[in-house]
């Protein structure tokens, strides 16, 4: 404990001290020395190998891992337009996704994974359209036609972090528009 806390203010007294304009550029006794001494134990934490336990690593975790990414990628289809993550937390929402025609920052998938839908709450998309007919004058009025379509959606979010990041309508397709494509 004490050789690491020694190492760090010589280090620390070599690097700002030492290289700084105070001193000259003749070397006086105490600075050799300091740096010598710091030199000399750097040596001897440089030699000291570390284990992976100390590395935080295992290398059969990470073949492990390896193979399951490489499962994971060869159930991706080729057809696909994008691969889709939350944008907060970047956890995989869905592999097989087909790009909007008009807005290029939306999907639609029917598979998806790590999604929750929240059926508490019912989002209603009103579709108004007027159609003019028999428009003959300014003081006329307008007969109009009035065709609604009202279409049910509910929100769904990551399930990791809770980000809205889709809605789901009735027939079971998922609209992504809060994610990441890649």
């Amino acid at each position: 404990m004490f050789q690491k806390l020694l190492l760090k203010v010589l280090s620390y007294y070599h690097l700002f001290l030492c290289n700084s304009k105070i001193f000259d550029s003749k070397p006086n006794t105490i600075n050799s020395l300091f740096f010598l001494e710091s030199k000399k134990l750097l040596n001897q934490e440089q030699r000291k190998k570390l284990t992976n336990d100390e590395l935080l690593y295992d290398p059969e975790l990470d073949n492990q891992d390896e193979l399951w990414m490489e499962k994971k990628l060869s159930q991706i289809p080729s057809g696909t337009d994008a691969i889709l993550s939350c944008p907060l937390c970047f956890t995989p929402l869905s592999y097989h996704t087909q790009r909007h025609e008009l807005y290029s920052n939306q999907y639609r998938a029917i598979f998806v994974e790590n999604c929750k839908i929240i059926r508490t709450e019912k989002l209603l998309y009103n579709e108004n359209r007027l159609r003019n007919k028999n428009r003959k004058s300014k003081n006329e009025e307008l007969s109009n036609e009035l065709i609604t379509g009202q279409e049910t959606y509910y929100s769904v979010v990551c399930e990791t972090c809770g980000t809205k990041v889709a809605v789901i309508d009735e027939d079971e397709v998922f609209h992504f528009f809060n994610v990441i494509p890649s």
